[in-house]
């Protein structure tokens, strides 16, 4: 073991993302109290409303990093056993923060984001388990015919992956799917018109494109769902949302804070007392990043800026008091 090594309990705990954390390279009882909460919340939600869908997403929020929410999310994934869809967020400078943010950057971290299964990711995944509680839907109300009712309804409540990958012990549904899907697609369109609000031909290009990501995966599309989220006009954002809501009763979105200063100076100023114009802020804010661990040089940054050595002092004072250096 190398020197120092032993003295620090998070040298195996630092996580880029909440999928994938293994719980016996963990700090023992971090968050345990919050991890407790969150489950039983899970469980409240799976046996008041089952599969229904519409279930209120659920935020978690730190002030800074290191507070452990990546941590805790991973945790929580593992010890949930899939009733619950993470969708990690990593906002970008020029978004601007809100839903159509929110919809995008998660749907993209999902799509990067590998499932247990190769080739697979949690993108295709929650497609998959959207169209998987959709058909079985159809079978609960009679809409759809089946032979043995009982079985299909128990594999359909279960792994989607197993239904749709095309070596998973469940295949022969998945099989059953892509032979009738073009009868499918409508009763499973009307079927999520029961349960989710949203406009009627939005909702069905929704369906079609999940069930085509569900069935083939690829980055086309992928590209389809990206565009029918950032789609404000036909209420893409909320649909997405509330779509991942008929695979899981509880839906959690972390927000990580990289990026947001394009949303966050402006809004904040004002009410901190500060008459900076935020643009320049932000200016100053992504040239110290360039000076990531090295000498301070007022000087230097002053001249890029065109401002005085101590305005610039002033303007590291006032990110050192945000948390954002």
């Amino acid at each position: 073991m190398p020197p120092g090594e032993s003295l620090n309990p998070f040298a195996d705990d630092v996580c880029a993302g909440p999928f994938g954390v293994a719980e016996n390279r963990s700090v023992p009882g971090l968050n345990g109290d919050i991890l407790g909460q969150l489950t039983t919340t899970i469980d409240e939600r799976q046996s008041s409303a089952g599969r229904a869908g519409g279930q209120p997403l659920l935020l978690l929020t730190a002030p800074r990093a290191g507070y452990g929410k990546t941590h805790l999310l991973g945790r929580l994934a593992a010890a949930a056993n899939g009733q619950v869809v993470l969708v990690p967020l990593a906002f970008r400078l020029e978004d601007t923060i809100g839903i159509s943010a929110v919809a995008v950057r998660g749907l993209e971290s999902m799509a990067r984001a590998e499932a247990t299964r190769e080739g697979w990711t949690k993108l295709r995944e929650a497609c998959a388990g959207v169209c998987a509680t959709l058909v079985r839907r159809l079978i609960e109300n009679g809409t759809l015919p089946c032979a043995n009712p009982e079985q299909a309804l128990r594999v359909l409540g279960g792994d989607p992956i197993e239904v749709f990958d095309e070596k998973g012990s469940a295949r022969l549904i998945g099989d059953w799917v892509r032979r009738f899907e073009g009868q499918l697609r409508k009763p499973m369109t009307e079927q999520a018109m029961k349960r989710v609000p949203a406009i009627p031909t939005a909702l069905e290009s929704w369906v079609n494109a999940m069930l085509n990501h569900a069935l083939d995966g690829g980055m086309s599309h992928m590209a389809v769902l990206r565009m029918l989220a950032a789609d404000e006009s036909n209420e893409g954002p909320v649909t997405w949302l509330r779509l991942l809501g008929l695979f899981t009763a509880a839906s959690f979105v972390e927000a990580m804070f990289f990026g947001q200063l394009g949303a966050f100076v402006p809004l904040y100023l004002p009410q901190l007392g500060i008459a900076i114009p935020a643009a320049t802020l932000r200016r100053f804010w992504t040239m110290i990043a360039h000076y990531h661990g090295q000498k301070w040089n007022a000087a230097e940054l002053a001249r890029s800026l065109g401002a005085s050595e101590p305005t610039t002092r002033k303007y590291l004072d006032i990110l050192t008091g945000m948390y954002l250096v």
